[in-house]
Order: structure tokens, then sequence, then C-alpha cells
């Protein structure tokens, strides 16, 4: 399973030189370099360092005090999430759904996650009903897997988390490997696209490499309930339909940075489409995708648009201040590669964006589903026009 905290300090998890959680060894060659919990070097813009550093160490309090209150109620959290594992939501109360959701949104301990996210993302169910074991699937995968798709997957697994330690490693690279050409083999009509490998990636790095099986059947279930559907699919349909959606939430929230985007000429997918894609893995530091995938792995995709909006929220008037289009994307990503303070973004997308009814989401969905359903015809047409010509 995932690293433990340590017990000989009270912030276990803060940031060090020697890092947390993360590898010794690496710690060791370069003691400079600043790791995460889950080994991952922790990048600050060096003219904010000292706020940033500091702002990390206030996200490490808030971990004391979710570990405290997990603690507090340790029989009742497990008792729910053993229920929750064997038949999801009908298992449970609605005010046990509440606490839960209180728990997963102030935080998940880190030597919890590997077992609640399995529980509550439905991982568990998914397991429980396959009537193939997984080593049977990968044996079957590992020789029976299209050549394309195969190539594919190889080409991909040295292109993610390069520089983590986990994927430096043969174990960690077979892992990532397995899971995927599995995958692949199970749901052919996903089969593999780019962003998988980032979020399988995302789900070794918490719960370890030597959780395979547990990491494949997590990918199944997070891919399947918890991201907007088809999102993988042929012509990536569900990712244009859940990034419309997000453009009318910001259209609708924030006005004013969508008519910036607009009078920029620039589309807010332009550095929106990868964290859905990859569920913000691969862009925003490890502990910070880790900390959201403790809520959008229990409540489902409503919150990466929670989240995606809190983040626009936290720079709304940085985001104005920026007239040249090189300069606000360039700022973005900085400031999503630097986001150590994920205590700040998450009461954002809780208490900074007012109501997101699940009816109105619906409801763009829907508006999104028709212009997609549009566009692809018309780019079908285009080629057949081409292959005609």
């Amino acid at each position: 399973m995932a690293a433990q905290e340590s017990s000989s300090s009270p912030q276990a998890h803060a940031l060090s030189d020697n890092g947390v959680g993360g590898s010794p060894k690496c710690a060791e060659e370069d003691p400079g370099r600043k790791l995460d919990f889950y080994g991952h070097e922790v990048v600050f813009n060096e003219g904010e360092r000292v706020v940033r550093e500091r702002s990390y160490q206030s996200t490490a309090a808030s971990y004391d005090e979710s570990r405290e209150a997990w603690a507090a109620d340790k029989e009742r959290i497990d008792d729910i999430i053993e229920r929750f594992g064997d038949r999801e939501r009908k298992a449970i109360s609605r005010k046990d759904w509440k606490f839960v959701k209180g728990l997963c949104r102030n935080g998940v301990p880190f030597s919890e996650r590997p077992r609640v996210w399995f529980s509550l993302c439905g991982a568990a169910q998914e397991k429980k009903s396959s009537p193939v074991p997984y080593e049977a699937l990968k044996t079957k995968a590992m020789s029976g897997l299209g050549e394309k798709v195969a190539r594919q997957i190889e080409g991909d697994i040295h292109r993610t988390f390069p520089s983590h330690p986990t994927f430096q490693r043969p174990e960690g690279t077979e892992c990532l490997k397995g899971v995927l050409s599995v995958f692949a083999l199970v749901h052919p009509d996903v089969g593999y696209a780019q962003g998988l490998n980032f979020v399988a990636g995302m789900l070794i790095m918490v719960c370890g490499h030597e959780n395979e099986e547990d990491v494949f059947w997590m990918l199944t279930a997070v891919v399947h309930k918890r991201m907007y559907p088809n999102t993988y699919g042929e012509d990536l349909k569900g990712c244009h339909v859940g990034q419309k959606i997000l453009d009318r939430l910001v259209q609708k929230k924030f006005p004013r940075v969508y008519r910036h985007f607009e009078a920029l000429g620039c589309e807010l997918s332009l550095v929106t489409s990868e964290w859905l894609l990859c569920l913000f893995s691969r862009s925003f530091p490890p502990e910070t995708v880790a900390r959201i995938w403790d809520s959008l792995l229990f409540e489902g995709f409503k919150i990466f648009y929670r989240v995606s909006l809190g983040f626009i929220r936290l720079h709304h008037d940085e985001i104005l201040r920026r007239d040249n289009l090189g300069d606000l994307v360039t700022f973005l990503k900085e400031e999503v590669r630097c986001c150590v303070n994920n205590e700040q973004v998450m009461r954002r997308a809780f208490h900074g964006i007012g109501s997101m009814r699940s009816s109105k989401i619906i409801k763009y969905a829907i508006k999104g589903e028709e212009e997609v359903d549009a566009m692809l015809e018309g780019l079908r047409k285009r080629r057949v026009d081409r292959q005609g010509g």
C-alpha cells in the first residue's frame, strides 16, 4: 500500500529537503530537492518561494486535523466504507453519505487513501462482479492485445511522470504497462487513449505498484463511474462535451473571465482540456491532485467543475490583468504547476463559487452533446469529401 505517515513528526507529510513518502535514494542523491509525500519534486516560483513554502506548511497542518478527525471516528468510518464497498450508495443512509462527504472534502489521510479510494470510487464492486480474475486477464492481454494498441501503450509508458522515482524503476513501469494493457483488452470501447496513462500513474503513486490489481479496478471504476461518459471514447466526444459544460459554467459564474478569453482569441480549453483528460494529474502537483480526488472519487465528476471554477476564482483578478495570450497561458500553467496550497483551492471550490445544481449541469450537457455531435458530423463529412476528391 502507499507509504505510511511517520510517527516521528506531528507533520509527517510536510515539505522537507529529504522528502516524505518518496524515494530515500533520490533524496540522498540530491539533498536540495524538495519532495512531497508521494516522492514528486515540489516546484516553487523562486520569486514567491517563502510564501509558497508557508502555504505548503499550512496545508500540512490541515492534514493533521483531517487525520485526527478520521482517528476519532475510525469505527464508524470503517463500517461505512465496508458497506459502501459492497453495494456502493445503496448500502448507506443519507446521513452517513453526508458524513463521509464532509470527511473527504476535508482530505483523506495519506495512509488511508488506498483502501478508502478503492471502496468509494466503486472499484470494490467492479472487482467483485468480474467473472475473470485479474491475473488471467493480464496473461491474455500480454499476448493477445492488438499490435497498434500495444505499441501506443509502450510508447507512453516512459512519458508518464518520467521524473518520478516510481516510474524510473522497472516495477513501476511494468505495473503501469500491465494496468493499461488489461484495461484496453477489457474495455475495447475505450481501448487506450492518451490521458489514461496519467490517471493510472497517479493511482500507482498513491496505492503502490505492488497493488497492481487494485489499481486496475480503480482505473476501471474512475473511467466508467467518475468521469464524464465517453471521455476517452471515439473522437473523444465526452471530453469535448465536458469542456462545453465547463465553458458555460465559466460564462455564467465569471463572465468577465469568459469575455477576456474571447477578446484574446483563445478558448478556455487551451488550458483546461488537459485537466479534463487527465483529471488534473498531469498538471497539478500530486498532493493537490490527491486532495481533489478525495472528493471526486466519492462524489463524482461534478467535483471537476467545482475545482476548475475554484481555481479560476482564486486567480480571477490576475487573469484579467494579463492582456497578452502568451502571458495568460504561461501564468496559468505556472500557477497550476506550483499549486501546493490545496487547502486554499478546495476552500474556493466548495465555498467560493456559489451553488451548482445538477439540473443546470444536465441542461448544459444536453446542449453540449448537440453541439459536439454537429461538430463531429461536420468533420466526418469533410473527411469523406476529401477522400472522394
